[in-house]
C-alpha cells in the first residue's frame, strides 16, 4: 500500500468506522462482559471475485473486529450469491455479523425473513453507521 487512493477499499472514515464495531460489539471488561450489542460468534464478507465483486470494503469493515475477537470473517459467498448467504447465516450458531454491499443488504434480509414486506426495501446509501439487528 502506497497511501493512494483505491475505490474498491475503505477511505479513512470508513476504516474508523469499522474500528468502531469493535467497541459495540465486544465485551466490556467490568461489566459482566457485556457487549453494547451481541457479540458475534461468526462474521460474513462478500468475497471479492475475479470479474464481480471488486469491493474490499465488506471484509475490510470486518476486519479490526475480527482481529479482536479472534474470530476469521467466512467470505465464501460472492455480493451475488445471497441464497448460499443465508443457508450459511441460517445454520450459525449464535450471533452473526454481515458486511456486503448496501443495495444487496435488503434483499438478504427479504430472504433471511421470509418477509420481504416486513423488510426494508432500501439502504440508505448517504449512511453508513446503520445497523440492522433481526
Amino acid at each position: 500500500m502506497d497511501g493512494t487512493r483505491d475505490a474498491e477499499s475503505l477511505t479513512v472514515r470508513g476504516w474508523q468506522r469499522a474500528g468502531s464495531l469493535v467497541a459495540l460489539l465486544s465485551p466490556r471488561p467490568g461489566n459482566s462482559n457485556a457487549a453494547v450489542a451481541a457479540t458475534p460468534s461468526h462474521l460474513f464478507a462478500s468475497r471479492v471475485g475475479e470479474t464481480t465483486s471488486q469491493s474490499r470494503r465488506p471484509r475490510e469493515t470486518l476486519e479490526p473486529l475480527s482481529e479482536h475477537l479472534r474470530t476469521p470473517i467466512d467470505d465464501r459467498f460472492l455480493k451475488s450469491e445471497i441464497d448460499g448467504l443465508v443457508a450459511a447465516l441460517r445454520a450459525s450458531d449464535g450471533p452473526v455479523v454481515v458486511a456486503w454491499e448496501h443495495k444487496v443488504i435488503p434483499l438478504i434480509s427479504a430472504a433471511l425473513t421470509g418477509h420481504p414486506a416486513m423488510t426494508p426495501t432500501t439502504w440508505p446509501d448517504d449512511r453508513l453507521d446503520v445497523c440492522w439487528v433481526f
